[in-house]
């Protein structure tokens, strides 16, 4: 008895010379010998060695047909399938490619379940790969029953908030909170310890799912801090320098514009206007010669110069900021009148007066800066005032646009 025990034990250890379907029983019609016996099993046991490896579906059991749980590994076609029979016809579970050795589980099957929405949303409560989730209830994870590594997609039916959480749900656009419409679809992994990562997620509109880039206007302030939109990666601002005054009737120039500043990095103002009582009359220089390294730096305008040629005579009109108008209009010609004033926050200069005999300079513009993405953090401040246009005598000169910072913020 021992000896056949032992037999039979080898024999179920050993490796068959082909994969096969025998039967998986041995005849009841006596008598069998024992050598027969153990030739049966041996057979059997090859065939479920090999699971039932062949070109056909088989059909080895002593009823002549599978049973739930049967594996059958079809041979038919490369690459090989993997079946299991559930009862009524067989399902393929992975594909086998024997020639690049690779194995490729099927990803899916099964109808589409629907789940409510919930702060934890369990996705493998169900057995589909693919659910529909429905209900409004903000979900910030998608519950711990799943296996590390699995994977599952899902669609929404509505409008609900995904909440980003470095330790249960992980979205991507680094970490912005998702809005869901009806007909979004995404992808996710779970990574164990009751985290996932959400691979991949597509609106239905077909339309980009990263957040549109927000913006933040900075218009007055000196040495304040900025502070970025939440979910914002890189920045990339725009700024100008203050405008320059227009020169006055007598006496005084208009003054320069002040100087704008953003993380350390300048933009200088427009120069002021000379007086019409100065000859040449002439208008502010431009902004230009700011410290830091910028992406680009283009230099501000100079303002216009005054004329003086009897019923010509007329003030320079303020040099345009680098966003266009915005400059203080000269003093028309023939009569008396003070120079214009410019747009704030355009970084154009203000206009010159005209006395009736001569006209003052215009303010020059403010030095235009750009600053490509830089990290999306907190950063100091300061937006360059106005220059002030001369104010001595009767006509005062048109006062400079106040500086500008523009901050545009991307969220990748």
């Amino acid at each position: 008895m021992k000896s056949w025990l032992w037999a039979f034990t080898a024999a179920a250890l050993i490796t068959l010379a082909s994969a096969n379907q025998a039967p998986l029983f041995s005849p009841t019609i006596s008598p069998v010998s024992g050598l027969q016996l153990t030739n049966n099993f041996n057979s059997g046991l090859d065939a479920i060695n090999t699971c039932n490896s062949g070109n056909t579906a088989p059909a080895n059991q002593l009823a002549a047909s599978p049973s739930a749980g049967n594996c059958w590994l079809d041979t038919s076609l490369t690459p090989y399938k993997w079946k299991i029979y559930d009862g009524a016809q067989w399902v393929t579970v992975a594909f086998l490619d024997q020639t690049n050795h690779y194995w490729t589980p099927v990803i899916g099957g099964g109808i589409v379940n629907s789940i409510a929405s919930a702060a934890t949303l369990d996705l493998c409560g169900v057995a589909p790969a693919f659910s529909s989730i429905t209900g409004v209830v903000t979900i910030t994870s998608f519950g711990s029953s799943c296996t590390t590594g699995q994977i599952k997609f899902g669609v929404f039916t509505g409008v609900l908030t995904l909440t980003h959480n470095a330790a249960s749900l992980i979205l991507p656009f680094n970490g912005s909170n998702i809005t869901t419409a009806a007909g979004d679809i995404f992808q996710a992994v779970y990574l164990g310890g009751g985290n996932w990562r959400v691979l991949n997620y597509q609106k239905a509109t077909g339309a980009p799912s990263i957040p549109t880039p927000t913006q933040q206007v900075l218009i007055t302030g000196t040495g304040l801090t900025y502070t970025p939109t939440a979910g914002a990666v890189h920045i990339k601002v725009r700024m100008i320098g203050g405008g320059g005054g227009g020169g006055a009737q007598v006496t005084n120039a208009g003054s320069a514009g002040g100087t704008t500043s953003f993380n350390g990095i300048t933009a200088i103002g427009g120069g002021g206007g000379a007086t019409a009582a100065v000859a040449g009359r002439t208008g502010g220089i431009g902004g230009t010669g700011g410290a830091g390294t910028a992406a680009l730096r283009a230099p501000g305008s100079p303002g216009g110069t005054g004329t003086a040629a009897g019923g010509t005579v007329g003030g320079g009109h303020g040099a345009a900021g680098i966003f266009g108008g915005g400059a203080g209009q000269s003093a028309p010609q023939g009569g008396s009148a003070g120079g214009g004033n410019a747009v704030a926050n355009s970084g154009a200069g203000g206009g010159g007066t005209n006395n009736g005999t001569n006209g003052s300079g215009a303010g020059g513009s403010g030095e235009y800066v750009e600053l490509a993405y830089l990290p999306a953090t907190t950063y100091t401040y300061t937006v360059g005032a106005s220059g002030a246009g001369g104010p001595a005598g009767s006509l005062k000169g048109g006062d400079g646009g106040s500086g500008i910072i523009i901050i545009d913020e991307i969220y990748y």
